[in-house]
């Protein structure tokens, strides 16, 4: 096999993992962030970690090929991606888990004469949404309420802190609206007009 060969599939093997890895993680949290849509990808990322591991002991193998018949280090560069994919790797784990278990909504402001000015829980309060678009992505973290008397074979009964919208109104006045309650995780679309 020729060198130019050879350097070819080192930096293929090192580079394709975090390239594909990296394109689904930063879908996902694009549609979920401005979206408020989920897309699953515990399986894609499966495989991605999956041919990661594979392809990098194929790079390595290679890499040591290479050094053999070449007496040459340009594949250390290839090297130096691998070792940087697993911290990687490890980033895009954290930041799955924690915008997984928060609730993305996209609000929409389908009522005339309404403009939004906060959405607020006992846990949180987001405000200054005067300036924003007639359509709000919100997201937050549910509050669980457990109750400890209550057990059945699920667990322990919980409600959900509710969270509120408030409208201001073309007369000034302040209407407020209670959203559904939601799930760690879901991504949903409200209209405000469903709410009255």
């Amino acid at each position: 096999m020729k060198q130019k060969n050879y350097e070819s599939l080192i930096y293929f093997g090192s580079i394709s993992p975090l390239i594909f890895g990296s394109f689904t993680f930063f879908r996902w949290l694009y549609q979920r962030k401005n979206n408020a849509i989920n897309i699953d990808i515990e399986l894609i990322s499966f495989f991605a970690i999956l041919s990661f591991l594979i392809l990098s002991i194929i790079t390595i193998v290679l890499s040591v090929m290479y050094y053999r018949k070449f007496n040459s280090n340009r594949f250390v560069p290839a090297l130096i991606i691998l070792a940087f994919t697993f911290p990687i790797i490890i980033l895009y784990g954290t930041l799955y888990d924690k915008y997984s278990e928060q609730v993305f909504i996209k609000i929409v402001n389908d009522k005339l004469g309404y403009k939004s000015k906060r959405i607020w829980s006992k846990n949180f309060e987001i405000t200054g949404l005067e300036l924003q678009d007639d359509i709000l992505i919100v997201n937050y973290l549910p509050i669980y309420v457990y109750d400890w008397n209550k057990e059945d074979s699920f667990g322990y009964e919980y409600s959900i802190n509710n969270v509120y919208v408030d409208l201001l109104t073309t007369d000034k006045k302040i209407k407020t609206f209670k959203l559904p309650s939601f799930e760690k995780g879901s991504c949903k679309q409200i209209n405000i007009s469903q709410l009255e």
